[in-house]
C-alpha cells in the first residue's frame, strides 16, 4: 500500500491548503511542462514569503512535486534536470532512484551555441528537412541528449513514428538502456500500440516516481477495459500526487458511468456544414456523417461558390438522400465562414428545430457523436453550447482542440511589448503534450472549437448572429463563445467524444502568406472586441463554474470513499 503524500498529512483540507494562484492554475488542469513549472515556481515562492512553518512545508512538498512531474513529461529536458538536482541538496525528499538520472541527463543535455538553421526548420514545419538534419545530430552526437529530445518531440507530433523508432534503436546511448524503455513504453501508448505491464514496471522501478508509474499503469488499464484496475492504480496516483485534478475529473466521469453515457437530443435536430473548394475532405465527412447514428436529424450544406467537385459530390448526396433529408445551398460568390453560418442558422428549416449542430467541411466521425453530445446536454442542460476534444486525424496522439479557459493577462504575461494588443490568454494545456486520456472528462469551459458543436437553437438565436468582422474565417466561433460567456451561459465540453480533423492545425496557415495575415488580423479584432471588464468577467465565470464544477465532483467521489482528506 503507497502511503499518503505529506501534503495530505495536514489537519487543513488539501483544497483550502492550495494558495489561490495555484487554485487557479488547477482549474486549468494539471499536466503540461511548461504549465507545470509555472505552478512549481508558484509555490516554492510562497514556501518562502513568509507563511506559516506549517503552509510553507506544504508548499515546498509541492512545488518540488510538481517540479518532478514537469521533468517526467519531458525526462530529456536537461535543465529542469539540473534544477532539481539542486534543489535536492537544499531541500532532500526526490525519489533516490531518480538522483543518478538526472546527472546524467543534466550532464549529457547540451545545447548548440548556434542552433538558427534547425529553429528555421521547426517553424516552417518542413518536417522531412527536420528529421534528416536531426538523424544527421544524433549520428556525430548520439549521447547529446539536446538533440534526443529535440527528436522525441518532432517525430510523435508530426507522426513520424517509423523514424522515431528506427532512431531509437540505432542511436539510443547504451548508458540509459532503462530510460530509453521507458520512452518506448510511452512511444507505443501514443500510438495505441499494446503496452505490457512488464515494461511499465521495469520503467516505473527506474526512470519516474512512484505517482507517475500509476498514473500510466492506470491509464493503460482504462484503454484495455479493466475499470476496476484503472481506479485502482489511481487512487495511488492521488494518494501522491492530490493535485492532480484532470484525473480527478476523468475518475469521477468514470466511476459514476458519465464517459459510457450517450442519449438523444430530444426533439429536432439539424446538421449545418459549409464548405468551400475541399471536395475531397467534404466527402469524408458526408462519408461519416452519413455512417453515424443520426436518428432522423437532417442535412443542410452551404455550398461557398466552390469550383471543385464539391458541386457534384453534393448533388449526388443529395439524389442519394433526397432533398427532404440532405437540402443543399449553392450561392455563386464566397461569403465566408461567419455569414455560411448565420445563413444556415436562418434557414426555414431550422426554425423549426430544437438543436443545431455545426461540422466543418473536413472532419471525422464516430458513430455516437450526436448521443454524445446529446449526454453533455444532459448533464449540463444550461450550457450555452456543447462540444468536443478535436484530434489530428492523421495523428490522433496530437490534440487540437479540448476545454478552453480565458484568463486575464498581467503584466507579467507581456514580455513583449509587440503583443500589447492581446487583452485575455487561453489556456493551451493540450498542446503542450500528446493525448494517453488526460483530457477525457466532461465539464464547463470558455469556449469549444467550432470543428464539431451543439446549440439549443433558441440560445444560438438570443446570442445573436456570428461577426461579420471575422471573415473569411478564424474566431466567429470563439468570439460567440465568449458572448455566449457574457450571458451567463458557458460552453461545455466533452473529451468523452473525440472527432478527427482531416487539417494540420498551423500548418496550412504557415505556408500561406495571405491565410496567415487574415487569421493575424482577425486576433487583432478578437482581442480589440472585449474591454478588460468584459475580459474579467468571462475570467471570472470560468473561475467559478469550473471550481463548483471540480467540488461537486470531489464531493461525489467521497461518497465512493475517495479524496477524503481533499476538502
Amino acid at each position: 500500500m503507497h502511503q499518503a503524500h505529506p501534503m495530505l498529512t495536514h489537519n487543513k483540507p488539501f483544497w483550502n491548503m492550495l494558495p489561490e494562484p495555484l487554485q487557479d492554475n488547477l482549474l486549468l488542469g494539471s499536466v503540461g511542462k511548461l504549465h507545470l513549472v509555472t505552478m512549481a515556481e508558484q509555490a516554492l515562492d510562497q514556501a518562502v514569503s513568509g507563511t506559516s512553518p506549517a503552509q510553507a512545508s506544504f508548499c515546498v512538498s509541492l512545488g518540488l512535486d510538481m517540479l518532478l512531474a514537469a521533468w517526467e513529461e519531458d525526462p530529456l529536458d536537461g535543465q529542469l534536470a539540473g534544477q532539481l538536482l539542486m534543489l535536492q541538496e537544499k531541500i532532500p525528499g526526490l525519489p533516490e532512484h531518480l538522483i543518478p538520472i538526472f546527472r546524467y541527463v543534466a550532464k549529457m543535455w547540451r545545447p548548440p551555441e548556434q542552433n538558427a538553421y534547425y529553429a528555421r526548420l521547426v517553424q516552417r514545419r518542413e518536417t522531412h528537412k527536420t528529421c534528416r538534419y536531426l538523424e544527421q545530430m544524433l549520428e556525430k552526437d548520439p549521447e547529446n541528449l539536446y538533440w534526443w529530445q529535440q527528436a522525441l518531440s518532432v517525430g510523435p507530433f508530426e507522426q513520424e513514428w517509423e523514424w522515431t523508432t528506427h532512431c531509437m534503436d540505432r542511436h539510443w546511448p547504451a548508458a540509459m538502456p532503462l530510460l530509453g524503455q521507458r520512452i518506448r513504453a510511452e512511444l507505443r501508448m501514443s500510438q495505441g500500440l499494446p503496452v505490457t505491464n512488464r515494461m511499465l514496471d521495469t520503467a516505473q522501478e527506474i526512470a519516474m516516481s512512484a505517482a507517475c508509474g500509476q498514473r500510466l499503469l492506470g491509464d493503460l488499464a482504462y484503454t484495455e477495459g479493466n475499470r476496476e484496475q484503472a481506479f485502482h492504480h489511481w487512487r495511488q496516483t492521488l494518494r501522491l500526487r492530490p493535485w492532480q485534478t484532470g484525473l480527478i475529473l476523468k475518475m469521477h466521469d468514470t466511476l459514476l458511468g458519465v464517459d459510457q453515457q450517450r442519449t438523444i437530443p430530444p426533439g429536432k435536430t439539424m446538421v449545418l456544414l459549409y464548405s468551400y473548394n475541399k471536395g475531397e475532405e467534404l466527402a469524408v465527412t458526408l462519408d461519416s456523417l452519413h455512417a453515424s447514428k443520426l436518428h432522423g436529424a437532417t442535412v443542410a450544406v452551404l455550398d461557398n461558390a466552390s469550383t471543385d467537385q464539391t458541386p457534384d459530390l453534393l448533388r449526388s448526396w443529395q439524389d442519394r438522400l433526397g432533398p427532404q433529408r440532405f437540402q443543399v445551398i449553392s450561392l455563386p460568390v464566397n461569403i465566408g465562414a461567419p455569414a455560411a453560418r448565420n445563413w444556415l442558422m436562418h434557414l426555414p428549416e431550422c426554425g423549426q428545430a430544437d438543436w443545431l449542430v455545426y461540422l466543418d467541411d473536413d472532419v471525422s466521425l464516430p458513430e455516437d457523436w450526436l448521443e454524445r453530445l446529446g449526454a453533455a446536454r444532459e448533464v449540463y442542460p444550461e450550457a450555452g453550447v456543447w462540444g468536443c476534444k478535436v484530434v489530428d486525424f492523421h495523428n490522433p496522439a496530437s490534440i487540437q482542440s479540448a476545454d478552453l479557459h480565458v484568463r486575464e493577462l498581467k503584466p507579467a504575461d507581456r514580455p513583449d511589448v509587440s503583443e500589447n494588443w492581446t487583452s485575455f490568454r487561453l489556456s493551451n494545456l493540450h498542446h503542450q503534450i500528446l493525448d494517453q486520456g488526460q483530457f477525457s472528462y466532461l465539464r464547463p469551459c470558455s469556449s469549444v472549437t467550432g470543428c464539431c458543436h451543439l446549440f439549443a437553437r433558441d440560445v444560438l438565436l438570443e446570442c445573436g448572429d456570428f461577426d461579420l468582422r471575422f471573415s473569411p474565417s478564424q474566431f466567429d466561433d470563439l468570439d460567440h463563445d465568449l458572448r455566449l460567456c457574457l450571458n451567463g451561459r458557458p460552453a461545455v465540453y466533452t473529451g468523452h467524444l473525440e472527432i478527427g480533423h482531416l487539417k494540420r492545425t498551423g500548418r496550412a496557415t504557415l505556408n500561406n502568406a495571405q491565410q496567415y495575415g487574415s487569421a493575424m488580423a482577425n486576433e487583432y479584432k478578437l482581442h480589440h472586441n472585449y474591454a478588460p471588464e468584459q475580459v474579467e468577467r468571462i475570467a471570472t465565470l470560468d473561475r467559478d463554474v469550473t471550481r463548483r464544477d471540480l467540488l461537486a465532483k470531489v464531493r461525489a467521489m467521497a461518497e465512493h470513499g475517495d479524496l477524503q482528506e481533499w476538502m
